[in-house]
């Protein structure tokens, strides 16, 4: 991360922006207009993330300075935008500054966020492809709508949905959903080539077999989703490469259909009450692909020792793949 505050114009030209690299701005601090001049010409030739951190409460404001979400209207190069809004009880009520980036491809919203907050603006960007909300909103019927005309779109993250007022997009390929998921069965029909899908605190849904028609999936996270008692059957998703079942401490059933799962690079399972060692020294082993394990199961700590002997024994490693 590289944090801009003070530099000059020309200090700004001479940073070095390697791959993967992001810049963090600072709305409440405020920029001149040279400044935010530099920093767009940087853009102009790396795509790399700019995170602005906002700021709407009252201030000092210095003369000629540009501040919070007006800075953006002058980055019109930016291809990645990030907007945190934490640390005021001023919701952001209005995303037209994308008006004013016409390479926008991915936008980030994190914080206070106005529910209804209209996305029209958003159709004016041709090149947008994903949409980061987390778990800060919750998607409107109206806001649903729009998403269903943003058919570029291959990434969606937000807090809860009702799939019912989407429509199908096979470009769609990565969906993360941190909530409430209304009518989930029709998904796979919705996003047919979902290759990453990550679903949390799931409370409205103790079936999950609608995943397996996700046949394209690469990597399923299922986080802390109490419900969840049996692993679906994913024996019809042959390019599943990561599978994550963190904090489902009632998972009980379903484990022998892991030894279908050929392609499979990395197990994890957290917080278990309902399985043994034994359950996974019938499966995991089969899978010749299988390189990263962690399995942990909740105050049991001979079952714990027993797993790590496991571990040992088939040479598995703990470290995530991506």
């Amino acid at each position: 991360m590289i944090y801009i505050r003070k530099q000059s114009c020309q200090e700004i030209l001479d940073i070095t922006l390697s791959p993967g690299v992001s810049v963090q701005l600072f709305g409440k601090q405020g920029y001149t207009h040279s400044q935010l001049q530099a920093i767009n010409k940087l853009l102009a030739t790396n795509n790399c993330i700019i995170h602005l951190d906002c700021d709407f409460g009252e201030f000092n404001k210095g003369n000629g300075l540009i501040y919070n979400l007006h800075i953006i209207e002058y980055l019109t190069n930016v291809r990645q935008l990030f907007i945190t809004n934490y640390s005021y009880k001023v919701e952001l009520d209005s995303i037209e500054f994308v008006l004013h980036t016409p390479r926008l491809q991915c936008l980030s919203l994190s914080g206070q966020i106005k529910n209804n907050i209209s996305f029209q603006s958003l159709l004016k960007l041709n090149g947008l492809d994903t949409l980061l909300f987390g778990e800060y909103m919750n998607l409107s019927k109206k806001q649903c709508q729009t998403i269903n005309c943003l058919t570029n779109l291959k990434e969606l993250s937000v807090k809860g949905l009702d799939a019912k007022y989407l429509l199908p997009n096979s470009n769609m390929i990565r969906l993360s959903i941190y909530s409430k998921l209304k009518n989930m069965d029709s998904l796979p029909h919705i996003f047919p080539n979902l290759e990453y899908l990550y679903l949390r605190r799931q409370t409205n849904c103790s079936d999950f077999s609608w995943i397996s028609k996700f046949f394209k999936l690469k990597k399923l996270y299922l986080h802390w989703i109490y419900g969840l008692e049996k692993l679906p059957d994913l024996s019809n998703i042959q390019d599943l490469e990561l599978l994550e079942l963190a904090r489902c401490p009632n998972l009980s059933d379903g484990m022998e259909g892991l030894a279908s799962l050929q392609n499979l690079k990395r197990f994890f399972a957290t917080e278990l009450t309902q399985l043994t060692t034994e359950v996974f020294e019938s499966t995991l082993p089969y899978l010749k692909n299988l390189k990263s394990v962690y399995i942990y199961f909740r105050n049991n700590n001979a079952e714990n020792k027993t797993m790590d002997g496991l571990m040992k024994k088939y040479n598995w490693n703990s470290l995530p793949i991506y």
